[in-house]
């Protein structure tokens, strides 16, 4: 509830929603008790709202979310939480930690032969969503994961948003792609927002070509994970986009201009190159309209 709201925290909706509570819990406290169980009735109907004020806890609240929610959706779909017969995180991590401790002697020795268990699936892998559904807790992670997608589109779809900002959640967001398979109603609007930001007007300052890269990086993952024909949807996007930059070039703003569209041209060769038999009905169909 806390990261939606933040995901959430420049829309007007909220401030004005934000400022009627207030001036709700006022009014309860001035007027007579008819007034004041009204407003209890207010504060406890928005009981999980969180009011955001402050821009440090803004910023630790999203590299928190973002950054340890997959080991989470992780630990309970697909780790050791997902048989449904282990103790709880915790308590494994200190049974881990005693076991570490008799073993250290055995361990020194085999470091260079052993491997870590690892918490994080494989950013390029797809993940069948049945794999996803024979977990006992899919049906309670359900939701939860589906509000953690569509708050984090929300953020990345508002306009006005910092650059680096936007790099941020785009980088983290590529632990999260291969569970898009399971949120296909997701997966095309988070689609469209990465196109939109890597086609963006074609600004040359250095921080939003790191964004423009970023959001090229979200589009291949999600034409290598998601299930085909999910491939098609991002060549014809892509290309479309691309060719309506292509028009803002002019002979007066080349020298500008000319290095962003080489470099969402390598991007389209790169993007074609997945799938070849896909990419020859696109082209045999793109080359015919020019």
């Amino acid at each position: 509830a806390a990261y939606r709201t933040a995901c959430h925290l420049g829309d007007p909706s909220k401030q004005e929603s934000k400022k009627g509570v207030r001036d709700d819990e006022s009014d309860g406290d001035d007027d007579g008790d008819e007034n004041g169980a009204r407003g209890t009735k207010k504060r406890k109907k928005n009981k999980r709202e969180f009011y955001i004020t402050s821009p440090v806890v803004f910023d630790r609240l999203m590299a928190t979310c973002l950054m340890n929610c997959q080991e989470e959706f992780h630990y309970h779909l697909l780790g050791d939480g997902s048989s449904g017969k282990g103790g709880t995180k915790d308590s494994k991590k200190a049974n881990k930690s005693k076991k570490s401790n008799k073993d250290d002697s055995d361990s020194d020795s085999d470091d260079d032969g052993n491997t870590q268990t690892n918490t994080h699936t494989d950013e390029n892998k797809p993940i069948h969503p049945r794999q996803l559904q024979k977990s006992p807790h899919y049906n309670t992670l359900h939701p939860y994961m589906e509000s953690f997608f569509k708050s984090t589109l929300h953020l990345l779809t508002e306009t006005g948003k910092e650059p680096r900002l936007q790099k941020f959640v785009l980088s983290a967001l590529s632990k999260y792609i291969p569970y898009f398979s399971s949120f296909p109603r997701s997966s095309k609007p988070l689609l469209k927002a990465c196109v939109k930001l890597w086609s963006a007007p074609l600004d040359t300052s250095q921080d939003y070509q790191m964004v423009r890269l970023q959001a090229f990086l979200r589009i291949r993952q999600l034409a290598i994970t998601q299930p085909f024909p999910f491939i098609e949807e991002c060549l014809k996007t892509t290309y479309l986009s691309y060719a309506q930059r292509s028009k803002f070039g002019t002979a007066s703003n080349v020298t500008t201009v000319l290095p962003t569209l080489t470099f969402m041209g390598n991007c389209i060769v790169e993007l074609y190159t997945l799938d070849y038999a896909s990419a020859y009905q696109h082209a045999f169909v793109y080359i015919r309209q020019l």
